[in-house]
Order: C-alpha cells, then structure tokens, then sequence
C-alpha cells in the first residue's frame, strides 16, 4: 500500500513538473534590463575593433556622400592612431559623432539607442549627464586636461543622480522596469568614467573603480529583491469556473495578460517560475557584466584606442587636385600636349603622333594655346565628376577631336 501510494504521489510531482516546464516555454521574454550593447560594445576589450567596424558601415551606406562628413570627421579624429582617448568611453564618444555626423538614414541611431535608455521620467537627471558627458569627449578629445576635468565634474553630477534614481526605487516607492533598466545602464556608464578617467591620468589607481562596482553588485541584489515586491504585487491567480467547479487557473501578470496553469498548480510556484523566467536571468546576466569588468580593470585601464581615416580620402579639394593631375598629365614629369589630330601626347613638341600626318602639327605656340584650353576643360569636369578621377584620365587619354 505505501508503495502504491509512493508512486501515486511521484507520478503527481512528474505531472506537475511538466506542467510548469509547459508553462515556463509558453512565456515570453520580460523587457530588457540589462546592460545596453552599445555600452557592452563599445567600451569593452575591443572597442577599437568595433569603433572602425562601425565606422566602416557607415561609410559604406553613405556611399559616394561619405566625402562631404569625412573631413569633418578628420578634422576631430583623424589626428589620432593610437591613444588612449579613444578607447572605451572615448570609443563610445566616437561611434555617437560618426553617427552625427554621417548624412545615412540611420544617422545619430546610436544616441538615440542610448536616450531609449533612460526615457523613464525619474531617469532624465541620469540621462542629462550621460548626454553632456559624451559631449564634452568629443568636444575636448585634444585637450586631456579640459577633458579630465569635464569627465570629474559630470561624474560627481552622474553619482548624485544615480543615488537619486535609487533611492526613489527602493524608498519612495517609484519602482518600474523602466526606472531599474536606466539604473543599471547609468552605473555601468559612471563605471567607465572612471576607468576612463585612469585611463588618461585624472586618477591614479583602479581603487575608485574597484570599490564603485562592489557598491553597484549589492545595490542590484537590493534592487532586484524590490523590484520582484513590486512584479508580485501586480500579479494575481485567476480562475474560470462551471458548476461549481474549477476548470481553469492562470497567472495574470503585472501587464494584465494571462498565462495558463496547471489546474492544480501552487500560484507560488508558478510566480517564482515565472519571475525567474524573465528577470531573474536578467539579474545574473548584469552581475556577470559588472564582475567582467571588474575583473579585467587593468586591462581596460591599459587600453589604447586607435582610429584612422585616409586624409586624401576625406580632402575633398585634395581628390580634385589629383583628379586634375590625372585629367591634365601632371602626374608625370612631361607635360601632355595635341597633336594636330587632336591626340594628347606626354613628351616633347617634337613627338609625332604618326609618321603620316607629321608634317600635320601644329606650331608651339598653337599647341600651348590647345594645352591651356584642355586644362580648363578638365577643372570643369572635374568638378562634375565628384571623384570619378579614373574616368576623367582615360576619357582625356583617349578623346580626339576632329577639327581645332
């Protein structure tokens, strides 16, 4: 009989196991609170590989109207090969001027990624100072001592906004999805002011850096244990009964949607799966973020960043010059001259076009005259062809005219 009874009751416990895994499948992802991958990219180990991959696809979608922002571009960043402005935040700092400055449809997508961030009312303090704080990378990336004073300045600003924000989720009763994503975005960004402040030697030691993120990990546990308060206040079981009998049960979550439970399901249970499901994950996911970081701190602390772009590439009035010296010959030491066919030619006055029509050229003089005109005629083209400087030289290369 106890035998009998043992497997009853273990058959239940498999039944209701599989219920809860069909259970935990059918629901779908809670909202993203994790750590932005514009921040994860871009200021992590390899924010220099992903700054000029990124550079590269905006390049490519601007096409052949990259050249009117690339100098611009150059002027800002153009100086630098190597150095440590431009990794991790500088890096950050960087891809958001790219996106300013490229005329594409997807232009200035990455601040706007960023401002999506922190739209909860609570957080525009947090998002103010992320804002003025990128600006003033950019603004300063060739004065390091008006740039370690700017990231010192807005990183006080950003801590204080910060506890703020905290403070409202965990005291005043302001807690939101929305309110804990902009936290954690907002600690991980002041995170890397201050590895970036080492960085360029507005701080000596990694000690500031290493004691904030222990701060931040216990601030999550506070912050998550909270913010499941807030998700099981919204939640409550629901049942649909007939005659007298129940004959459905769901959970019905904090957005008022509901999702099937087994009939004889314990609500607890299925909450604690549920809230697993879509934030608990979460949770582990931004600890390990903040545990990598802390963990390679002296790595990103030692972190150049290195950024190039081709000057000639971006130098409009450089591209028509050499457009110019191709249309005209003066790339090579000997000046391009008509023959009396109308053929250019590079060498002497005394070069024969043909051995036939010799006797066919035209004086010096005249052939000085034609030059000078051909020259006026290549700066016209040249300022059509918006830097189709191959074709110009084999057009001219080729062209002949039939009378002069």
């Amino acid at each position: 009989m106890g035998d009998m009874w043992s497997r009853v009751l273990e058959r239940d416990r498999e039944h209701q196991r599989k219920a809860l895994e069909s259970f935990v499948k059918r629901l779908p992802e809670g909202p993203n609170l994790t750590v932005s991958q514009n921040i994860v990219m871009f200021t992590g180990l390899s924010s220099s590989e992903n700054l000029t991959q990124h550079f590269n696809q905006r390049k490519s979608e601007a096409g052949d109207s990259a050249v009117v922002w690339l100098k611009s571009l150059v002027d800002k960043l153009g100086g630098f090969t190597s150095a440590p402005k431009l990794a991790g935040l500088g890096a950050l700092a960087a891809t958001v001027l790219i996106d300013t400055m490229s005329a594409t449809s997807s232009s200035d997508a990455m601040k706007d990624a960023l401002r999506c961030v922190f739209a909860e009312e609570k957080a525009s303090e947090v998002w103010d100072q992320i804002d003025e704080c990128l600006k003033r990378c950019v603004m300063h990336i060739n004065d390091d001592g008006e740039l370690k004073n700017d990231i010192s300045r807005i990183e006080r600003q950003l801590s204080a906004a910060l506890t703020k924000l905290k403070t409202s989720m965990l005291r005043d009763g302001h807690m939101s999805s929305q309110a804990l994503k902009a936290w954690v975005n907002g600690a991980a960004f002041h995170v890397q002011m201050l590895i970036h402040l080492v960085r360029l030697g507005g701080i000596q030691t990694c000690d500031p850096a290493e004691r904030l993120l222990s701060a931040y990990l216990s601030d999550l546990d506070r912050l998550f244990k909270k913010h499941k308060e807030m998700i099981e206040g919204k939640c409550r079981m629901g049942g649909i009964a007939a005659h007298g009998a129940v004959m459905l049960r769901y959970l019905q979550d904090e957005d008022s949607e509901k999702h099937n439970m087994d009939i004889n399901g314990c609500y607890y249970t299925y909450f604690e799966a549920y809230y697993n499901h879509r934030y608990s994950r979460q949770k582990c996911e931004i600890k390990h973020y903040f545990s990598d970081v802390r963990q390679n701190l002296q790595t990103l602390v030692q972190q150049r960043g290195s950024f190039k772009v081709d000057r000639e590439e971006a130098d409009p009035s450089e591209e028509k010059h050499h457009m110019e010296k191709y249309a005209t010959g003066e790339h090579v030491n000997t000046k391009p001259l008509l023959c009396a066919k109308g053929h250019f030619h590079h060498g002497c006055s005394s070069h024969v076009c043909n051995p036939k029509h010799s006797e066919q050229h035209k004086s010096e003089s005249e052939l000085r005259m034609l030059n000078m005109d051909s020259r006026i005629l290549c700066s016209f083209y040249s300022e059509m062809a918006c830097g189709r400087k191959d074709f110009l030289y084999l057009s001219f290369r080729q062209r002949s005219w039939s009378s002069l």
